[in-house]
């Protein structure tokens, strides 16, 4: 909890650091002193340091975000190559009626439904990521735009769920599974 206060979302110290601010400005304006004019200086001061930090550490749970940012951009784009290097050699997928769905699969899926169904723009959006270690589980959401055929102009949405495992050079999907709507879980579109 401390690391997503401090390194991924840091609203709260700014808060504080900012309560205790005004709350020394207004100690200042009675008592004009070098102590609280010197203590006036330390929550910008503290401010400043979690920002940096904020900025210069890099957690798990943002590289994860990272990557879905750049499987979002890729399969908008057309092009599921960026998708494949967040894709574990094991990552799999499993539809309802047990069919395994390797990662070449997951791949050309990747390349096809995208242009079939002329998708103009993918959202992501309800990230939620537990890690524990170096295994992770994401859920989220899919908004697609379609652009083409009888769904053109409409918009989809589709929960997902993505377990991730870390490897040397960063995080890697293992499994995905289409949580909603019940017609993705048999993965054919």
């Amino acid at each position: 909890m401390l690391r997503e206060i401090l390194f991924e979302n840091p609203l709260k110290p700014y808060v504080v650091l900012t309560v205790a601010e005004v709350a020394l400005a207004a100690l200042w304006c009675t008592r004009r002193t070098r102590r609280t004019a010197a203590a006036l200086v330390v929550p910008p001061v503290l401010a400043a340091a979690v920002g940096v930090t904020a900025h210069l550490v890099v957690t798990d749970r943002e590289r994860i975000a990272s990557a879905l940012e750049v499987i979002g951009r890729s399969l908008e784009s057309g092009d599921p190559g960026p998708v494949a290097t967040c894709l574990d050699p094991t990552c799999l997928a499993v539809a309802r009626s047990g069919r395994i769905i390797r990662r070449a699969e997951l791949i050309a899926l990747g390349r096809s439904a995208p242009q079939r169904y002329g998708v103009t723009r993918i959202r992501v959006g309800d990230i939620e990521t537990r890690i524990d270690g170096d295994r992770a589980v994401t859920s989220l959401t899919t908004h697609v735009r379609m652009g083409r055929g009888t769904l053109a102009g409409s918009d989809f949405t589709a929960a997902w769920r993505l377990e991730w495992i870390k490897r040397g050079d960063g995080w890697r999907i293992t499994r995905v599974e289409a949580v909603y709507p019940p017609v993705l879980a048999e993965w054919r579109f």
